[in-house]
């Protein structure tokens, strides 16, 4: 697949935006966040006022530790789509990474996001537990999160970064495998979570990426992802 992609670049006289976004897709479902970003940026240079690729690129950001860049890209498109509710989301997603929970327990109470009821009142319970930091509001935010996760209809990317967030490690890395078996490997990027990495070091996270291929593609390609270089003791890391 990164051979067609990048074969797809190269065929066109000139850059274009949604080859490029496509090859970040990739890079990003297989741990390579740097160079996701890298990807992004030069589609967002050829579409700047796409919502999608904005998004794609503060995702990636966020992810990549690069916060501040992350809240200018969703700043500066949401002065031109004040109405974009996936780049809204990504920003209330962006407060499990970057600890601003006053800031999405408010973004909650607005209007237009698009949450289901369920969905709205999980995320206000993680948000007050992850403030407060008492261990039984955890577990009693884990609750509903931990029903969710085990409903395909229901299971999403912020659910698992949620629980991730929340210390629920194990169940997170199942909520993942469940997302991965049902909607595919382009949504492993939920894999690198920077709240993920506890459990990216134990032989269940190594069993995964085996058994999802990623650990075979980064030894092939010599690309190993970016997570290793902060559980670089790992034996998934160790054959990456």
């Amino acid at each position: 697949r990164e051979a067609l992609l990048k074969k797809a670049i190269s065929v066109r006289p000139t850059e274009c935006g949604c080859e490029r976004s496509a090859y970040g897709d990739f890079l990003a479902s297989v741990g390579r966040m740097d160079e996701a970003v890298e990807q992004y940026q030069r589609a967002q240079a050829m579409m700047p006022l796409s919502v999608a690729v904005s998004e794609r690129l503060a995702h990636a950001l966020y992810l990549s530790g690069r916060e501040e860049q992350g809240e200018r890209v969703v700043a500066q498109t949401l002065q031109v789509w004040p109405d974009a509710v996936s780049l809204r989301l990504v920003k209330l997603k962006s407060a499990l990474w970057t600890r601003r929970y006053d800031e999405a327990l408010a973004m909650l109470d607005e209007p237009g996001l698009h949450l289901t009821t369920e969905q709205t009142e999980a995320l206000k319970a993680t948000f007050h537990a992850l403030r407060s930091g008492d261990s039984a509001e955890r577990a009693g935010a884990a609750v509903t999160l931990r029903a969710m996760a085990a409903d395909p209809r229901r299971n999403n990317r912020i659910v698992v970064a949620a629980l991730a967030a929340l210390g629920e490690s194990d169940v997170a890395l199942d909520a993942a495998q469940r997302l991965i078996r049902s909607r595919g490997p382009m949504v492993a990027d939920v894999l690198f979570d920077s709240n993920m990495t506890k459990v990216s070091g134990t032989p269940q996270y190594a069993a995964l990426v085996s058994r999802l291929g990623l650990a075979s593609y980064w030894r092939s390609s010599r690309s190993a992802p970016d997570i290793c270089r902060q559980v670089s003791t790992s034996d998934f890391c160790a054959a990456a």
